[in-house]
């Protein structure tokens, strides 16, 4: 056998034999492939890879062969696109949508939708074609209240019940067609004159702070209806107070009142009147009874 020459396996019968250029199995006659030499084979390796990175290269955004840093962005988008669907199943508008997401991220917490303002969600919302007019954050904690709120120009109804909130930003003092505000169990112990702004409110519950006095401004809240200003240390209403000519409900039990404020006589709307826990109930004088019978003649309920 010359340096030419070399054997084979025939892939058929398995039989050894000499390539000497032939093709044929001198034994099964079998038709056998001739053998490429290394230079060939080296140029077909280097082919086979060179059209692996075109592929790879021509490969659209979302397939499975990404590199690592496309993959990185991949994930995060599909994650962002999530977090947007969650907005979606009420049809809210795509800013209102941003905006819930960036408290989200204040607050490290996700929203929930809520048909109405309820006591068992911590971080809620209610909407109405498209737009958001109520926002749930109860029992979150928070201090402060995020700025982005201010950008949800429709609400109606906020509830920041059970936080430990000691000072408002003005942003809230901008929702002009706020119904109802719940303030109550936080650290609050005063309240901006800006709170004059919201006309449209019917229901401001202040209950569980640590007030001590009521600002004069109060008195331009002409809509509002009911008044929650349990357990809280007031000993004086402001002179204004008569001004809120639809005021049907009056909380001020548990504060420091020596005696019934005045100015609730001309309120003449009033219907209910909560004043237990008070100093004046301990020794009621000839003038507070009278006072209380008045009331009383006039229709008012009080519960003592």
């Amino acid at each position: 056998m010359n340096k030419m020459e070399k054997e084979r396996i025939c892939d058929v019968c398995g039989k050894k034999i000499i390539d000497n250029g032939q093709i044929i199995c001198e034994y099964c006659g079998n038709e056998l492939k001739p053998i490429k030499n290394e230079e060939l084979i080296i140029e077909e390796e280097e082919e086979s890879y060179e059209k692996q990175q075109r592929t790879q290269k021509s490969i659209p955004f979302g397939f499975d062969q990404l590199h690592p840093f496309d993959v990185e962005i991949k994930k995060r988008k599909k994650k962002e696109k999530k977090n947007v669907d969650r907005f979606k199943s009420p049809q809210i508008q795509q800013h209102e949508a941003d905006i819930l997401q960036e408290i989200e991220m204040k607050l490290n917490s996700q929203f929930t939708y809520i048909d109405a303002i309820d006591y068992k969600t911590n971080l809620g919302f209610i909407a109405n074609n498209g737009i958001v007019i109520g926002i749930n954050i109860y029992k979150c904690n928070i201090i402060d209240l995020p700025e982005a709120i201010g950008g949800l120009k429709s609400l109606r109804y906020l509830n920041l019940r059970s936080n430990q909130i000691k000072t408002l930003p003005e942003v809230i003092f901008n929702f002009s067609s706020l119904r109802e505000l719940n303030l109550s169990d936080n650290q609050l112990t005063n309240l901006p004159e800006s709170i004059m702004n919201l006309r449209s409110l019917e229901k401001l519950d202040l209950s569980y702070n640590k007030l001590n006095t009521l600002p004069k401004s109060i008195g331009f809240l002409s809509s509002l209806k009911e008044l929650n200003l349990n357990v809280n240390q007031l000993e004086s209403l402001p002179k204004s107070i008569v001004s809120l000519t639809s005021l049907q409900k009056l909380d001020l039990r548990h504060n420091r009142f020596a005696s019934l404020p005045d100015a609730i006589q001309h309120l003449f709307q009033l219907k209910t009147l909560l004043v237990s826990g008070n100093i004046f109930l301990n020794k009621m004088d000839k003038k507070t009874r009278m006072i209380i019978r008045l009331y009383q003649q006039k229709g008012i309920s009080i519960i003592k």
